[in-house]
């Protein structure tokens, strides 16, 4: 048994090929996004010098500590310079340490303060971790008083 088609009119085959050229339309605009969505897929991700931790010069540190300190009140800057050249961390002298090292640290740290800026006790309670003017008052006068050991 042999299957026989009618002949097409000619708007059935008009039909016909306005149907294949959608379909070769649709295929390579399909093509093409899925290449955009690969070229995006790419491009999203960050370069590996982002995401990586880099070991700098140390020009180049000092230029980054004084891009982070430009905007801080210069209480703030001289303290962590200051930490710096005594050799204890920051977060240590600012933080709720209680080894005699880092509080005599913070003492002298807090006199120098006191003298070299002439700020209320309050303020530099607030420059050494947020801490209360009665923690300032006493190491300034231990300082004052010729005995920092107290």
């Amino acid at each position: 048994m042999t299957l026989q088609f009618s002949k097409s009119t000619p708007f059935q085959a008009e039909l016909q090929k306005a149907h294949k050229l959608r379909q070769t339309k649709y295929a390579s605009a399909a093509r093409a996004r899925a290449e955009k969505a690969r070229l995006i897929e790419i491009k999203g991700r960050p370069p590996l010098w982002k995401t990586s931790s880099i070991r700098f010069d140390a020009h180049v540190q000092a230029y980054q500590f004084h891009l982070a300190n430009r905007l801080v009140r210069p209480e703030v800057t001289y303290i962590k310079r200051r930490c710096a050249e005594l050799g204890i961390q920051y977060r240590d002298v600012v933080g709720p340490s209680i080894f005699k090292r880092v509080a005599l640290s913070r003492r002298l740290l807090m006199w120098e303060v006191r003298q070299k800026f002439n700020l209320t006790y309050a303020d530099i309670g607030r420059a050494f971790g947020g801490r209360d003017q009665s923690s300032a008052v006493s190491a300034i006068r231990s300082f004052d008083s010729g005995s920092p050991l107290h």
